[in-house]
């Protein structure tokens, strides 16, 4: 049987998860008193009375039958009771003279050393004494759930709950605990209510009878991890270590404090050797750390000093985990509720109302109208004592008939349950699911039916209701309809919606049935879905993280001017030259009257005279200078030819044709689709944009055989396709010019060196091994509908790789501004990034630690995605696609980034060839998308904002996690019912 422990000098994370319970068979009898005193036999020869009823007397010792070996087992049987009480004197029993128990003057259960061969028990004192073993057999069910909250705050500090007997449910009230170890003994004090009175209160009993075995001693506890910083990321983590050599007692143990990275390098401090920075202690320390970061029960730090890994010393340290026959490596973290295990063990089917014609078929779960008169064990009956699995139900042992409550959406009911002992925990009970009668057994004297799990979640996810809310919504429900019991608390009924939701089937819901199961189109948004950090857990492992066998690809950088002229000012005279109103021809000094409109705006003149002076003052100003502006752009124009004309003479002819001084005099004016096609050219963005490697096979195509059903193909090069269409439309040619084919021959040219430029290695190798159950996703926080084929790589050459960004002005791309102000506050983790098909059904997400990024969209797809999906729209896509091309160029060639039409008017500072509204035009199937599918998923979303903000880290996913599905599920019924019209 797995042992587990409270350890006194370091506070665990949760006692629960650390503890089993192991009593004497004693606690089984209920109707047993504990003597006042202990009874002693003396050594010395005995001299007998004979009294009444067959018992005899001792003259100067106890009392006692020896002709009733029941009385005698008794005895025994309350020992382990009394020696709870350790500072109680014991002396020598006075002699005996009261009247025989026949007397009438003799009350069975006041003669003090007398045993008869009947029990001297008053029936009233059995009676408070099972309704207190009852009220303790609750309080210990609370603290192993964490209903009740029982945590070690130093060595012999403790905080705990109150606990009310008569309903057998925790208070809110908090109280301190204090223990003293002296020598084998303990000397406890809760400032409890009983505890105040002199009483051995649950909070002390339960020190005592979850007590800790000695050799559990020898191990190395990482108690305290805090997150110190997060670029690069810094921690704070404190161990306790044990004693070197044979002395193991509590005083050997050392502290060992850690500042630094999770490899091990910075600050280390032990609390027995100051001096030193490579004691045994310290040596010890650093295993553990790499034990619990890597999860891997034989790794070592390969940073620190070798001499206690070589052999090279005497004291080598032994270190364990919390639990030496379950090692989870993430119970160093403190969280109340992750131990939380109900007696129900079946899989839950989602709601009536939320399934789907895919999910398997399964028995109806009835509503609950009336509670049973009896809730009968069946084969599947059980007991969640085990880590590694359950005790079942044995048809051959015997059963016992116990008093529950079940509640239901109106009221409680009193019922009876059957109960099986089970034989590993000896504390709790073998019970039934209850799943077949529409009840949900939480731990066999609560039972909550389905629906009303159920109602709490249809309630959430259609509009915003905190446990809190609803909770007081259904205590004023139960008071209406005269419930015999009030509601449960909303602390238990949270602790048990959450054990529900773990049960729940809530798979294959995360696919859209007309997208299928890897969408060509996906949308990616971070949403501001946060717990606290200092709930954040190690085993939170996002796509972003880097797994030990992760790739590491060192000559990946970004590639040298990516755009698609190398020449910067080249790019800036062209946007100078283009940008504006169209270019026309003005000689020296002449300001045409239509140049620009009249400032009509006077409504800051005092009278209508001055007002139309002022006005016609203003216009004029407005004409002279944008015929000054005119100018400059003319004078531009011959010295961007000349310098197109050492790129490529195509180039240089077609920008002649169109804007050649020239042609302006003459009062040409060449289409604005031409203006686009430059403008787009001259962009900031990288030439991979404007054209991905699908687009340089289309255009590819039509160089070698320029027809109108190969130039239909290049829609996803808007700019360049609506040129080629005007050329191919005009009645005084049947196909392109020489200038334009040889402008489509010199992008392609250039395209394709930049990318072969990016490509330093091939990528995309499927290295993760997938070891974790299913259900992991519960514990990292990241859950696709695709499962992980590929771990994150590293890429050391490029600067901040793996950071998260910093938002502002970037060095590549367009200098967007978009900045990352409200992800990631101080308080709160980076919430989640979500990914949603174009009919807003989520494929997936994952929580994020710090703040938001590329680097979330990236690890997501690489690490998920077979073949990466053709169009990303993200609100960063400016700055995504060159971080995409720098890492992975094979794996994202033919991926087109792209802005979506709510955040375009934001990015003023970025190119048009990265927002999707400049594709709609030539693509009728872009114009489809619902761009905002993110925006409408996140406004839905937030409704969970602030319940989410207050929870820990394992019920925020599931929370999210079930929010997500079921808003899937109805958005799939619709699509379900309109494929069967």
């Amino acid at each position: 049987m797995t042992t587990f422990r409270i350890t006194y000098d370091d506070p665990p994370p949760q006692p629960t998860e650390r503890i089993t319970f192991e009593v004497d068979s004693a606690h089984n009898e209920a109707n047993i008193v504990s003597p006042v005193r202990k009874q002693r036999r003396p050594k010395a020869s005995i001299k007998r009375m004979k009294l009444g009823h067959g018992a005899t007397s001792t003259f100067g010792a106890s009392t006692e039958s020896q002709n009733c070996p029941t009385t005698r087992s008794k005895d025994q049987k309350v020992k382990a009771s009394s020696d709870i009480n350790t500072h109680q004197d014991i002396g020598p029993l006075e002699m005996d003279t009261s009247p025989p128990p026949s007397s009438p003057d003799f009350p069975a259960h006041s003669t003090p050393g007398i045993l008869s061969d009947e029990a001297v028990v008053e029936p009233q004192n059995m009676v408070q004494n099972s309704i207190g073993e009852a009220s303790y057999d609750a309080f210990v069910d609370s603290v192993l759930s964490a209903e009740s909250d029982f945590w070690q705050i130093s060595r012999n500090l403790f905080i705990v709950n109150g606990w009310n007997k008569e309903s057998n449910i925790g208070t809110n009230t908090f109280y301190h605990l204090q223990m003293v170890v002296i020598g084998l003994k303990r000397d406890c004090h809760c400032l409890c209510p009983d505890g105040r009175e002199g009483d051995e209160c649950f909070h002390i009993r339960f020190l005592a009878d979850y007590d800790l075995p000695s050799e559990n001693e020898n191990k190395t506890v990482l108690f305290s991890r805090n997150v110190l910083q997060f670029e690069p990321s810094i921690y704070h983590n404190v161990f306790s270590v044990k004693g070197s050599g044979l002395f193991t007692s509590v005083k050997a143990r050392a502290i060992v404090e850690h500042c630094g990275e999770d490899s091990g390098i910075g600050t280390w401090k032990c609390s027995r050797d100051p001096n030193q920075n490579n004691c045994c202690h310290i040596s010890a320390a650093r295993d553990s750390l790499q034990q619990h970061i890597q999860l891997d029960l034989s790794a070592k730090d390969v940073n620190g000093p070798q001499e206690f890994h070589l052999g090279k010393s005497t004291n080598v340290l032994d270190f364990t985990f919390f639990e030496a026959d379950h090692p989870v490596l993430e119970n160093f973290v403190r969280d109340a509720g992750s131990s939380t295990t109900a007696v129900s063990s079946k899989s839950i089917p989602p709601p009536r109302w939320a399934r789907l014609s895919s999910d398997p078929v399964r028995p109806t779960i009835p509503p609950v109208h009336q509670a049973p008169d009896l809730i009968p064990l069946t084969p599947s009956s059980s007991c969640p004592c085990k880590h590694d699995g359950r005790v079942l139900y044995s048809a051959g042992s015997e059963s016992r008939v116990e008093s529950c409550e079940v509640y239901g959406l109106t009221r409680m009911w009193r019922s009876k349950i059957e109960l099986q002992n089970c034989t590993v925990c000896k504390r709790r009970f073998i019970g039934p699911d209850g799943q077949e009668l529409g009840l949900f057994n939480w731990n066999n004297r609560v039972l909550v039916s389905h629906d009303l799990l159920d109602d709490y979640t249809c309630s959430y996810t259609t509009s915003e209701t905190p446990f809190a809310a609803w909770v007081s919504v259904m205590q004023r429900r139960y008071q209406t309809h005269g419930s015999p019991q009030p509601f449960l608390s909303e602390r238990r009924f949270r602790v048990i919606w959450f054990a529900y939701a773990r049960l729940l089937e809530l798979d294959n819901d995360m696919c859209c049935r007309k997208c299928g199961p890897t969408p060509n189109a996906t949308i990616w948004d971070g949403v501001t879905l946060a717990f606290s950090r200092k709930h954040l857990k190690p085993s939170l492992c996002p796509p972003t993280t880097i797994h030990p066998t992760s790739k590491v690809r060192r000559k990946a950088r970004h590639p040298r001017k990516p755009q698609c002229f190398e020449d910067p000012y080249l790019r800036k005279l062209l946007r100078h030259t283009l940008t504006g109103p169209e270019l026309r021809w003005i000689n020296d000094g002449e300001v045409p009257a239509d140049l620009v409109g009249v400032d009509e705006d006077f409504s800051d003149d005092e009278s209508e005279e001055i007002s139309q002076l002022k006005a016609e003052h203003r216009a004029a100003l407005a004409r002279y200078k944008a015929a000054v502006d005119m100018r400059s752009r003319l004078e531009c124009i011959e010295e961007v030819g000349s310098r197109l004309g050492q790129i490529d003479a195509s180039l240089a002819s077609l920008f002649d044709q169109c804007y050649g001084l020239q042609k302006l005099i003459h009062g040409h004016k060449a289409p604005s689709a031409y203006t686009t096609l430059f403008l787009h050219m001259a962009s900031e963005d990288s030439v991979l944009q404007l054209i991905t490697l699908s687009d340089m096979e289309y255009l590819d195509r039509f160089i070698k055989d320029p027809t109108f059903q190969n130039a239909s193909h290049l829609n996803m090069f808007p700019a360049l396709y609506t040129v080629i269409m005007l050329e191919l439309s005009k009645d005084t040619q049947l196909k392109i010019t020489d200038d334009l084919l040889g402008l489509c021959h010199w992008i392609l040219l250039r395209g394709m060196t930049v990318l072969v430029a990016s490509i330093t290695e091939r990528g995309g190798e499927k290295d993760a091994v997938r070891s974790s159950p299913d259900d992991d996703w519960q514990k990292t926080g990241c859950l696709y509908s695709m499962p992980q084929i590929r771990n994150r790589p590293q890429y050391p050459s490029i600067p901040r790789d793996g950071l998260s960004d910093i938002g502002g002005q970037a060095k590549r791309g367009s200098g967007c501004g978009k900045y990352f102000s409200e992800y990631g506050q101080k308080r709160l983790t980076g919430g989640i990034m979500v990914v949603w098909c174009t009919h807003t059904v989520c494929y997936g997400f994952h929580c994020i630690p710090a703040a938001e990024g590329r680097n979330e969209v990236f690890s997501a797809i690489y690490t998920h995605w077979e073949k990466a999906p053709e169009i990303i729209i993200y609100d960063y896509a400016c700055n995504l696609a060159p971080y995409l091309m720098a890492r992975e160029p094979v794996f994202f060639a033919k991926t087109r980034c792209l802005i979506d039409h709510f955040h375009s008017a934001g990015h003023s500072a970025c190119g048009d060839p990265c927002k999707l509204k400049t594709y709609v035009s030539a693509n009728a199937s872009l114009d489809r998308i619902n761009s905002s599918a993110a925006e409408c998923g996140n406004s839905g979303i937030l409704r969970i904002r602030k319940s989410v903000s207050y929870m820990t880290q394992d019920h925020a996913i599931i929370y999210t996690k079930v929010f997500l599905s079921i808003r899937n599920r109805l958005i799939l019924q619709k699509q379900e019912q309109r494929g069967n019209a």
